[in-house]
């Protein structure tokens, strides 16, 4: 169709196309919730199907290793435990008091 061949150097790296814009296309999709309402419905009812199947004793699950368990079972984030509470401060205090008092004499003394 074109008889045009791009300009090359003399390695052979395409320098210049005639008829190629130079202009690049921007090629990230933004992102839109609309994008995933289909499939969060879709695992939604495959979670509540599969439930079922597993709490129902009467009926097997075929072909088991293919199903991704991980969508099945929703993980829920751990929170951080209470920190307070789960180390006791009895003899912290002491210490830290007895250090900052000997640094104390020593920023006193010339």
């Amino acid at each position: 169709m074109y008889n045009c061949r791009p300009k090359r150097d003399r390695k052979g790296k395409i320098l210049k196309h005639e008829y190629q814009s130079k202009q690049l296309p921007s090629t990230r999709i933004q992102p839109d919730p609309r994008w995933f309402i289909n499939t969060r419905g879709k695992l939604e009812s495959f979670r509540e199907e599969i439930q079922d199947r597993l709490s129902n004793n009467y009926n097997i699950i075929m072909n088991g290793s293919n199903l991704p368990m991980s969508l099945v079972n929703e993980h829920k984030k751990k929170g951080n435990a209470h920190q307070l509470g789960s180390r006791p401060s009895a003899g912290t205090e002491k210490k830290h008091a007895k250090h900052f008092k000997s640094l104390a004499k020593k920023v006193d003394t010339p």
